[in-house]
């Protein structure tokens, strides 16, 4: 859900569209290897805690972003422009 300048990715936790491109961006450098990557690799590559990890994967899942199949996830579309917002260039 987008909320003005920031999407909700959580019921608690929110977080501006560049921040979102940034962390969407690990997502793909994490699944370059094309073997996909799982929740530990991407909260050790984002530098977020736990909780926060799992509550943005969920989120790129949610708006299929992400697939998540077993303990795997891998992108289903580029993460470049996801994020934009009205008057973005």
């Amino acid at each position: 859900m987008e909320l003005g300048w920031l999407f909700r990715v959580a019921d608690n936790r929110y977080f501006p569209p560049t921040a979102l491109a940034e962390l969407a961006a690990m997502v793909e450098e994490l699944a370059a290897n094309g073997e996909g990557f799982n929740a530990a690799q991407y909260r050790d590559r984002s530098s977020v805690g736990r909780n926060v990890a799992i509550e943005l994967l969920e989120f790129f899942d949610r708006i299929g972003f992400t697939h998540r199949i077993g303990e795997l996830r891998r992108p289903l579309k580029p993460g470049k422009g996801l994020f934009m917002v009205e008057g973005d260039t």
